[in-house]
């Protein structure tokens, strides 16, 4: 990881602080309190042990949940590049 300039001991960063780092938070807050009981280490480990395939009804909710925040973020992404494309900012040019 450090060779992409990522401190492997840095903490990572809440969903909810990056979603107001990019004003999403109204569209992502209602959803981060029941994805972080959900998805907590402690929350699957205690209901993966409570009873065999006790998970099985959690992971549809996880995956459709996942697949819906990532539509999200291709469109968002989308979005943008269809109103200012794929290019070096003008001021800055290409890295060398």
């Amino acid at each position: 990881m450090e060779d992409f300039g990522v401190n492997p001991n840095r903490k990572p960063s809440q969903g909810s602080t990056i979603a107001a780092m990019v004003k999403e938070s109204d569209m992502f807050k209602p959803r981060f309190k029941i994805h972080s009981k959900i998805v907590h280490p402690t929350a699957l480990s205690i209901a993966a042990s409570t009873m065999a395939n006790s998970l099985d009804a959690l992971m549809p909710l996880v995956s459709s949940e996942a697949s819906t925040d990532l539509l999200a973020i291709f469109f968002a992404i989308k979005e943008h590049v269809d109103a200012h494309g794929i290019d070096w900012p003008a001021a800055s040019g290409p890295i060398a």
